[in-house]
């Protein structure tokens, strides 16, 4: 998309952009483990680590790529199952789903968290940037974009949304002692 592919092709995102921003979650992962050794709240340094892991389990994934296989296997479901001539409807669906699914997450985490929101305020900030990502990913796969006419989110977009969720839990977590 942004940039030539390598002769890596086993590899999930193995563009420039995809390994840059593949060692991004890595960095952040380790910025963000260090910086919880330095919260005081349990609740805190628990949500900190837990951001931390995801972040390294992102990193791994950036270039295994599984929501690939994922996507892969749900379009062979839907052959298998007969709902393959329903694919405009799950186009717009699947996208719908997976945003609400994110956004109940976000809610039980800011409630779950509400004693330390003022704590936590930039690190949630970045997971709702990240949630907002994977809904525009999610929508990319499913050619919803292209279906809306939103053909401007297969730029750089996507990838200046991601780099930036990362930038804000990092960044969060270091502010959460």
């Amino acid at each position: 998309m942004l940039a030539p592919r390598t002769r890596m092709s086993w590899l999930g995102d193995d563009t420039p952009l995809g390994w840059a921003i593949t060692l991004a979650y890595a960095i952040a992962a380790g910025v963000t483990l260090h910086a919880a050794r330095g919260v005081r709240a349990v609740a805190v340094r628990r949500f900190v680590v837990l951001s931390g892991l995801a972040l390294a389990a992102l990193a791994v994934n950036k270039q295994l790529d599984l929501q690939t296989a994922v996507f892969r296997a749900g379009r062979s479901a839907t052959f298998a199952l007969g709902l393959y001539e329903h694919r405009d409807r799950l186009h717009v669906f699947f996208p719908v789903l997976v945003g609400a699914v994110l956004l109940v997450v976000l809610v039980v985490l800011a409630v779950a968290l509400r004693r330390h929101v003022r704590a936590l305020a930039t690190m949630l900030a970045g997971w709702a940037l990240l949630a907002v990502f994977v809904v525009v990913r999610v929508a990319l796969f499913s050619h919803l974009v292209r279906v809306l006419g939103w053909t401007w989110l297969e730029s750089a977009w996507p990838a200046l949304l991601e780099l930036g969720a990362i930038t804000l839990i990092a960044i969060g977590a270091r502010r959460a002692r």
